[in-house]
């Protein structure tokens, strides 16, 4: 394995540490799974960008993967980052999540860049091939939001799961601000407790 990658491989495995240490991230655990992802600066292709082979889940104890990060283990996670670094070079991550209309209101609240698109307009000929309809949704949201947002959102279509993505330079980072969001949550639920 070249250090590059090793590299990737190393900071995705510290980011899955952190982010199981928190008990509250397992119910945002879409029904597709989950995926962390980490670019190669400059990646131009999902062989370029470092992902868990089979995605993340919930084992009833925690989250757990199958294999290690590698290089070219994600396509749909791998092809937003892609997109992402054509208008931003430095947003090398990002991690899906369950639909939850709470996570995206705090990140307005929070001040994160926040934007969605609707697959209900995708063109005919983005949907019909394989691995299209991600790139041409992140890109609508960026071309929407007038940069990289921090977090993008789509409210599903038939057959098609509602998502979050929340982006980040690297895996840490986006750990962290999915964190900021949960800990909003918490304070928020015990300020109405407290009525």
């Amino acid at each position: 394995m070249a250090e590059a990658e090793e590299d990737l491989a190393r900071k995705l495995l510290q980011a899955f540490e952190l982010l199981n240490s928190n008990s509250e991230v397992y119910r945002l655990v879409p029904e597709v799974r989950m995926n962390l992802v980490y670019a190669l600066p400059g990646a131009r292709s999902v062989e370029e960008v470092a992902g868990f082979p089979g995605r993340i889940t919930f084992d009833g104890e925690g989250l757990a993967f199958v294999k290690p990060p590698r290089l070219g283990a994600s396509r749909h996670v791998a092809r937003a980052v892609l997109t992402a670094m054509k208008y931003d070079g430095s947003m090398r991550s990002a991690l899906n999540l369950r639909y939850d209309e709470g996570l995206i209101r705090r990140a307005q609240e929070a001040g994160f860049k926040v934007s969605s698109y609707d697959r209900s307009k995708e063109p005919e000929e983005v949907r019909t091939v394989e691995g299209r309809s991600t790139s041409w949704g992140v890109e609508e949201a960026i071309r929407s939001a007038g940069c990289v947002p921090d977090l993008i959102y789509h409210l599903g279509c038939v057959g098609k799961e509602p998502m979050i993505l929340l982006l980040g330079r690297d895996p840490i980072d986006v750990v962290e601000k999915l964190f900021k969001l949960i800990e909003r949550g918490r304070r928020g639920g015990a300020r109405r407790a407290r009525r």
